[in-house]
């Protein structure tokens, strides 16, 4: 006999009523996908309902001009044909063009003015006329012994960097191109219009009587203003220095530097004894070419500059 008792029917339960419930968590089961049909049925319903005008097709154009049957005029139709045969002919010839497909290329070496040790060097590239210039500076850099970041070449006084090409310069079949460590480039940059120091050379220094020229001639018979230049050249060892007037010519002065530096004979001076292939050379004044019937005075430089000669 058992009493009925709250303890003992507690201690009696089921096994089951004495573990506790536990709380189950709540999972939502996604709605079944619904078929294709329906979706589209649903969508024209819709459609119907805010009556949506259907979106017109866009209109397709021929690129094919040969089924174009328009009645031209005689000349008219020419014309197009014209252009039609340019076009063709442009999107068909390569752009790689302007001369022969390679190129050499001459790199001369500049030492810093104030190195006495420094010596100069020539070397020669070949490379395709439509590559870049970045296997040139490398090349250059390395036989100079310094670094491409520290490497400067220039084209008639003008800096390059190492993405133009020969083409971009004009260059036919040769070309020219000038070299120096950045320090060289500063100083030369600094010091363009000065006559750079050379060593050995006294004050009491002065051009000898053959380096005076008919430009100075004239300036010193007819008197009035002088101007007294310096001017240098990749094909002379040493500067000659000039007197002119204010109103003497650029191609001039030219023909005097030649004469006095003794190249007269390989350049042209007349018509009569012009050369083909020989070129005049030509003043460069803070990397702008001077026109040969151009006045010095319109350059507006002082007592003493100093003027580069290009094209020799």
């Amino acid at each position: 006999f058992v009493e009925k008792t709250p303890k003992a029917s507690r201690n009696h339960a089921s096994p089951r009523k004495r573990k506790r419930d536990r709380s189950r968590s709540r999972s939502i089961t996604p709605p079944p996908q619904l078929p294709l049909y329906q979706l589209n049925n649903a969508r024209n319903l819709v459609r119907q309902a805010l009556a949506v005008a259907p979106r017109t097709p866009s209109p397709v154009q021929s690129t094919d001009d040969s089924t174009d049957t328009s009645d031209l005029n005689p000349e008219l139709a020419k014309i197009a044909e014209e252009v039609r045969a340019r076009t063709l002919a442009a999107k068909s010839a390569p752009e790689q063009g302007g001369g022969p497909e390679f190129v050499t290329i001459k790199v001369r070496w500049r030492p810093h003015p104030l190195n006495e040790a420094g010596k100069k060097h020539v070397w020669a590239f070949k490379m395709k006329r439509h590559d870049t210039f970045q296997d040139l500076f490398e090349e250059v850099a390395d036989l100079a012994a310094v670094l491409v970041d520290h490497l400067v070449v220039s084209h008639d006084g003008k800096r390059l960097f190492s993405s133009g090409t020969p083409h971009g310069l004009r260059i036919w079949a040769e070309g020219e191109l000038e070299a120096c460590d950045q320090n060289t480039w500063d100083y030369i940059r600094a010091h363009r219009h000065q006559q750079p120091p050379k060593a050995g050379q006294s004050s009491e220094h002065s051009p000898s009587p053959e380096r005076n020229s008919d430009a100075e001639s004239e300036a010193e018979s007819t008197g009035g203003d002088t101007l007294k230049l310096v001017l240098r050249s990749a094909a002379t060892e040493e500067n000659i220095n000039l007197t002119v007037r204010p109103t003497t010519t650029c191609g001039a002065i030219v023909k005097a530097f030649l004469k006095a530096a003794g190249l007269s004979d390989q350049y042209s001076v007349t018509s009569k004894t012009k050369r083909a292939g020989k070129a005049m050379p030509q003043l460069m004044i803070d990397g702008d070419k001077m026109a040969d019937n151009v006045e010095i005075s319109e350059a507006d430089l002082d007592d003493g500059d100093l003027v580069e000669v290009v094209g020799l």
